[in-house]
């Protein structure tokens, strides 16, 4: 016994609807009219209520009874066609299955390993690292701040050392009487100009008896007193000669001071001599000068 079939897609149907418009059998998907493009569906359009009937009379056709169905051979045609389709739609949708199913299984594998491994060992290894990490770091950093620190406060410490210890360590050295026996030193440029304001030795007139060398020497004589170092200068003129004195002091070196009025004097070689008092020539240059200590 042959089974009826969709006369639109072929397939064999146990229990088949019949088109009340053009009688033919169709399955569930075609069995309405427009489904199955029905060619006796009557039309539709709307009318006015005076002309319902006529339209129903008149649309009212009978399905043909002449009409032939098809073939047995196409039917089997179509049949064969769907069943094709069908299978084809199987293997897809296998194939998509096969595909995705590693990929599916994969995510959830890695996502469960992941979660499983971070949350057993995430705490330990990051303790681990941070602990390490952390030991490594302050031993290379105590060991560079080491060198900086004591190469930045040796040359720091050294410096303030050497100038504190040596200014300390000479007025001491100085006050003990080391290196020269006496109890001197060189004075402070501001130690030497008070020195030489209250020095009364520019208040001697000078004569044929007390001339320039008497100057020098009683400043000289008078700087020992009060503790400070007087050098002796001896200066030759291209016509005469002259004498004054000189401190060594402590920041501003050599100074030499015209002993008759107190005025800082300069010495330079091929220059007229000017202590600013008029007592020598000035057509008389300095030739040469020596200090004794």
């Amino acid at each position: 016994m042959i089974m009826p079939s969709c006369e639109t897609c072929g397939t064999a149907i146990p229990y088949p609807f019949t088109c009340k418009f053009c009688g033919g059998t169709f399955c569930s998907m075609h069995r309405l009219p427009e489904a199955h493009e029905c060619q006796f569906l009557p039309d539709r359009r709307i009318s006015a209520p005076h002309e319902v009937s006529e339209v129903r009379a008149s649309e009212a056709i009978s399905p043909p009874e002449d009409r032939e169905p098809l073939p047995y051979t196409e039917k089997l045609s179509r049949i064969g066609d769907h069943e094709s389709k069908r299978r084809l739609r199987i293997v897809v949708a296998l194939c998509v299955l096969l595909i995705a199913m590693p990929i599916i299984a994969g995510y959830f594998s890695y996502g469960l390993g992941y979660d499983t491994g971070y949350n057993s060992t995430s705490v330990s290894s990051y303790n681990a690292g941070y602990y390490k990490g952390n030991a490594s770091g302050y031993e290379l950093g105590c060991n560079v701040g080491f060198a900086q620190g004591n190469s930045s406060g040796f040359e720091g410490g050294n410096s303030s050392g050497y100038e504190t210890g040596y200014n300390v360590g000479y007025t001491k050295g100085l006050n003990d009487g080391a290196g020269h026996g006496y109890n001197i030193r060189d004075p402070t440029y501001e130690e030497m100009m008070n020195f030489i304001a209250s020095d009364q030795t520019n208040k001697n007139q000078y004569n044929s008896s007390y001339v320039c060398w008497n100057f020098a020497a009683d400043v000289i004589n008078n700087a020992f007193e009060a503790g400070y170092r007087c050098g002796f200068v001896n200066i030759e003129l291209s016509n005469s000669g002259h004498a004054i004195v000189c401190f060594n002091t402590i920041g501003h070196g050599i100074v030499f001071i015209e002993p008759q009025n107190d005025n800082v004097v300069t010495l330079t070689i091929g220059q007229p001599y000017n202590a600013g008092s008029g007592f020598l020539p000035t057509s008389d240059t300095i030739v040469r000068y020596a200090i004794i200590w």
